[in-house]
């Protein structure tokens, strides 16, 4: 076989394999399953994070707890997750003051973070709720891959009900209509509850 027909099977192949990369690299389905691990429906898996006083929190625990459960993934350097930070944390002042303790646990979980840069963004944003630095993704890795701010929100039962990432970020408004739903459904003594 000459260069010439060489060069050119070369450059077939070459521009075939190129065309099978860029398809599958394409394709939303696989880029989604990369990216999300838990979805909407899904039960939460199992996790534990120590927060910033010492409590041990577990992803069982969360989900028998009984009430609407609120999780955000964030990392104190990240843009997004200081924007989000104090929707975030007026939602659950507001959510407390209507709904009480009982039926709302909110929990963040630092991605990458240690509890000096926590403990400074909990000052910062006056954050109510407990904070568990991380100091890897391991966490974060049972839910998703990538992107942060990250919020999940599950009924009663534990299930996923709602996500929020970073496109677009939650509002404080989002967050307290879909709280106050499934609180709602979970409880008839809440119906008849105006929220400020």
């Amino acid at each position: 076989m000459n260069f010439g027909r060489k060069l050119i099977l070369l450059n077939i192949a070459t521009l075939s394999l190129f065309c099978v990369m860029t398809f599958m690299s394409c394709n939303p389905i696989e880029k989604t399953d990369f990216v999300e691990k838990v979805r909407v429906g899904d039960s939460l898996p199992e996790f534990r994070v120590t927060d910033l006083v010492g409590g041990n929190w577990t992803g069982d625990g969360l989900a028998h707890s009984g009430k609407v459960v609120v999780i955000l993934f964030f990392n104190p350097g990240c843009e997004d997750c200081r924007k989000e930070m104090p929707r975030l944390s007026s939602a659950y002042n507001h959510l407390e003051e209507v709904y009480g303790e009982e039926h709302i646990q909110f929990i963040g979980i630092g991605r990458e973070s240690n509890e000096t840069q926590t403990m400074e963004f909990v000052q910062k944003f006056g954050v109510r709720f407990p904070m568990c630095p991380q100091k890897d993704r391991k966490v974060f890795e049972l839910f998703a891959t990538l992107s942060i701010p990250r919020i999940y929100i599950t009924d009663t039962e534990g299930i996923v009900r709602y996500i929020h990432n970073d496109n677009p970020l939650a509002t404080e408004e989002d967050i307290i209509k879909e709280i106050s739903g499934l609180i709602s459904v979970s409880d008839d003594s809440t119906k008849g509850i105006v929220l400020k």
